[in-house]
């Protein structure tokens, strides 16, 4: 994923074919959700690399946090959308 970001950013998750719920947010530094990305259990037979692109062009500038929610783990990631 680039960091800054401009239009688009790609999210990579490995080892999604475990049956555990995934969560992809994208969380304003104020708390706000700008966009849930995927909210689902991926299939069991899916290959264990998850892949999404998410459009940020309508997000306005400034600093987000990629909020990764994957069964009881949770990883926040800093990401800087600059148009």
């Amino acid at each position: 994923m680039p960091n800054p970001a401009n239009e688009s950013c790609i999210v990579s998750v490995l080892g999604t074919n475990s049956g555990d719920h995934l969560c992809l947010e994208l969380i304003s530094f104020t708390g706000y959700v700008a966009r849930v990305i995927y909210n689902d259990v991926p299939e069991k037979n899916m290959a264990p690399l998850l892949q999404t692109s998410v459009d940020l062009s309508n997000i306005t500038s400034g600093f987000y946090l990629l909020k990764v929610q994957y069964g009881a783990e949770v990883k926040l990631i800093k990401l800087i959308v600059q148009h």
